[in-house]
């Protein structure tokens, strides 16, 4: 088996995952940039083995928190490919048979997510299919075509992200209907990477892209409840997976303040030199535009 990690910190790429743990099994870990200790943490660039056919048998959770992601079947697991985004290596070639799952510790009892009132996920990822943008569900062992997910204890349990190319899925268990949300974004953005954060605060779930507002959402379930300690990355409902390169993902299990966001958000676009996406720049322009217009008012 060999292992890759090491180096500082990169840019944006679907090849991390971050959520803050109630427990911890090793030294808790700092994000660069901040003073947040996340509670699931996944790198493509740290904590990963690989067999001899470069396919990722671990990828080591850098929380703190316990939280692993393995797949002990050779057949199963997903590839691992250096150099992608910003010299970054990414995680790759899921499919309805090659994922990973989400282990806690030596536990299969233990969620770290039920009973809280806030959690943020931040994602850098690339989508190379148009089909996840259509025809989802959300049931009982995930959404479709999930990135990070988990299943459900009890009835409308299940929670997961799916940053799709031209639209956002999320869902974040509470027991009730009100979780299924999705947001399409003003411009389909292709295979390009992005960052994705996903944020629910009591009632209000927020999208942001590339650092931007998305959309907010109001009337969400709260708090969070019925999610099991079963997840997976790479694998959504039934035979879906999330066709696509994960680079980091980083999960807090509270909701984010606009700094806290914003310097998670500066860690990941230096670490993975993401550009902004098209709506992103169109937005900044209106804006420098709006605020032109509004001096020359004044004058």
């Amino acid at each position: 088996m060999k292992k890759h990690g090491g180096g500082a910190y990169a840019g944006l790429a679907l090849a991390a995952v971050l959520v803050l743990a109630a427990g911890s099994v090793a030294p808790a870990a700092v994000i660069p940039g901040t003073i947040l200790t996340p509670g699931l943490w996944f790198e493509a660039d740290v904590g990963v083995t690989v067999d001899g056919s470069n396919k990722v048998s671990t990828w080591a959770d850098q929380s703190g928190g316990g939280w692993n992601a393995t797949q002990t079947t050779a057949a199963n697991r997903p590839a691992y490919v250096t150099n992608v985004i910003n010299g970054k290596p990414v995680v790759r070639g899921f499919s309805s048979t090659a994922f990973l799952n989400l282990t806690y510790g030596n536990s299969t009892t233990h969620s770290p997510l039920n009973g809280l009132s806030g959690v943020t996920v931040f994602m850098v990822t690339s989508c190379s299919s148009a089909t996840p943008n259509s025809g989802w569900q959300w049931m009982a062992d995930g959404l479709d075509w999930d990135a990070l997910g988990f299943t459900e204890s009890a009835e409308w349990g299940c929670f997961g992200v799916i940053p799709a190319q031209s639209r956002i899925g999320w869902r974040f268990g509470s027991g009730g209907s009100a979780g299924n949300h999705t947001w399409t974004r003003p411009t389909n953005i292709g295979t390009a990477f992005s960052l994705t954060t996903v944020e629910h605060n009591v009632t209000t779930d927020t999208v942001y892209v590339g650092g931007t507002l998305g959309t907010t959402v109001t009337g969400a379930g709260d708090p969070l409840a019925r999610i099991s300690e079963v997840g997976y990355i790479g694998r959504g409902h039934y035979a879906t997976y999330f066709p696509g390169d994960i680079a980091e993902i980083i999960v807090l299990t509270s909701a984010a303040s606009n700094a806290d966001r914003q310097a998670v958000e500066s860690y990941l676009g230096g670490k993975y030199n993401i550009a902004p996406e098209p709506a992103t720049m169109a937005l900044l322009a209106l804006g420098g535009i709006g605020l032109l217009l509004g001096r020359r008012r004044r004058k």
